[in-house]
C-alpha cells in the first residue's frame, strides 16, 4: 500500500511540475510579444503613417477621377459603333428579304405556267402565229421565177466582199437559185440568189427559209 501511493504521489508531482513548465513558458512568451509591441510604440512615427495615408488618399482620388473622365468617352464610342452595326445588319436583313420575295414571285409565276400548259401555249404560239402569217403577206408581193428553189428572209445583215455576193440587210427577200455554175454549189454554206435586180452569192446562216405553207 505504502509503494503505491509514493507511485500515485510522484506521478502527480511530474504532472504538477509539467503544467508549471507550460505556464512559464507561456508567460515568456507573454513578456516576449509585451516587448515587441512596447518597442512598436516607442518606435512609431505618427507623422510619416499620416503622409503615408495621404499620399494613398490622393493616389485613389487621382485614379477615381480618371475613371470617371474616361468612362463618358468610352460610351460615347460604343454608342455609334453599335447603332452603325444594327444599320448595317437591318439593312442587309431588308436586302436578303426582297431577294426572297422576287424569287418567289418568279416561283409562282413559273409555277403558274406548268400548271395551265394549254394559257401558255396559246400565248407562245400567238406570236409565231402572227410572225408566220406577215411573213407570208411578204411573200405572196415577192414575184418567184419558175427556177426558184426557196424564198428567204434576211436575218442578219452582211456585206458583199466581191462582185459575185449580195449585200443583205435584215428583212429582206432572197429569192434562191441554181448556181450557174455547178461549181460554186460545193461551197458549203453559200447559196445564190436573187435580191431585187441584183444576183449573187450570199451567206446562208445569215437568212432563214420561209415556210410556204404558213
Amino acid at each position: 500500500m505504502a509503494s503505491d501511493r509514493k507511485g500515485i504521489l510522484s506521478k502527480a508531482k511530474k504532472q504538477l511540475e509539467r503544467q508549471s513548465e507550460k505556464l512559464r513558458q507561456k508567460l515568456g512568451h507573454k513578456d516576449d510579444a509585451d516587448d515587441v509591441y512596447a518597442d512598436m510604440v516607442a518606435n512609431f512615427n505618427r507623422q510619416q503613417a499620416n503622409d503615408a495615408y495621404d499620399e494613398a488618399r490622393k493616389s485613389f482620388e487621382f485614379i477615381d477621377r480618371e475613371c470617371h473622365e474616361a468612362l463618358p468617352s468610352l460610351y460615347d464610342q460604343r454608342i455609334p459603333f453599335y447603332s452603325a452595326t444594327l444599320e448595317s445588319h437591318c439593312n442587309t436583313t431588308a436586302i436578303f428579304y426582297g431577294a426572297c420575295q422576287s424569287a418567289l414571285e418568279q416561283l409562282q409565276l413559273f409555277c403558274s405556267h406548268i400548271l395551265s400548259p394549254d394559257t401558255s401555249n396559246e400565248a407562245s404560239s400567238t406570236p409565231a402565229s402572227a410572225n408566220r402569217n406577215a411573213i407570208a403577206a411578204e411573200t405572196a408581193a415577192v414575184e418567184l421565177p419558175r427556177n426558184a428553189l426557196e424564198l428567204r428572209v434576211v436575218t442578219h445583215n452582211y456585206e458583199a466582199t466581191g462582185d459575185d455576193e449580195l449585200n443583205l440587210t435584215r428583212g429582206d427577200q432572197v429569192v434562191v437559185l441554181p448556181f450557174p455554175d455547178p461549181e460554186d454549189a460545193e461551197d458549203e454554206g453559200w447559196l445564190f440568189g436573187r435580191l431585187g435586180e441584183c444576183e449573187g452569192m450570199f451567206p446562208e446562216n445569215h437568212t432563214q427559209k420561209i415556210d410556204s405553207a404558213a
